[in-house]
């Protein structure tokens, strides 16, 4: 029988429940762009992450509305592609959107602990050979302007955390850079909360 109009009609409607959001309660929740999308971070660490990252945002699209629990710890890495924009925005108008969104965060989980993650600087051989190529237009970040937003970051009482090197693409954060940072991150984890071996068993 041919799957036409009439044929569907016939189908009963099947009702499917809305699938339960992953809640974040005492979690590690990350939020940014793909410099904490691109990698596995549950491989570097057997600590609870929550990755909620996604390539290509800027910091004006990350919304924290609709995530639900109350996470431990909330990682925040963006504004590179704020800054690579064919349009980019000026430091002033970064720093203004990160204030915003430290804000909201401070609101909704008044119990977590924020995290920043400074990018690193441009590998520029390899951004040149790798990025640039796929977008002519696109601004590479200069080392004064990460300086710039991490010292602003800081300034806010923020606990700010300096990638080291960008050696896979030369943008994003590398597997080096990444194992340095959990390692930080774990002593911040186990620090807020020093049951959560014992709480796993």
């Amino acid at each position: 029988m041919p799957f036409g109009g009439a044929f569907l009609k016939q189908r009963k409607q099947v009702s499917v429940p809305p699938m339960p959001r992953p809640n974040v309660d005492g979690r590690i929740l990350l939020l940014g762009d793909s410099h904490l999308a691109i990698h596995p971070w549950h491989e570097y660490s057997s600590l609870p992450f929550s990755n909620r990252s996604v390539a290509g945002s800027r910091i004006r699209h990350i919304n924290i509305e609709r995530i639900e629990g109350s996470p431990a710890l909330v990682v925040i890495c963006t504004s590179t592609n704020d800054l690579q924009s064919e349009k980019p925005l000026s430091i002033g108008e970064i720093k203004v959107s990160l204030k915003s969104l430290f804000d909201k965060v401070k609101n909704k989980w008044r119990d977590s602990t924020i995290i920043y993650i400074s990018a690193p600087y441009p590998n520029v051989e390899l951004y040149e050979k790798y990025i640039r190529p796929a977008s002519p237009k696109i601004n590479r970040p200069m080392p004064e302007q990460i300086d710039a937003i991490r010292y602003y970051v800081s300034s806010l009482g923020i606990i700010t955390l300096q990638a080291k090197s960008a050696n896979i693409d030369g943008i994003h954060l590398d597997p080096e850079s990444v194992a340095v940072i959990v390692d930080e991150i774990t002593k911040i984890f186990t620090d807020k909360m020093p049951d959560y071996n014992s709480l796993k068993k």
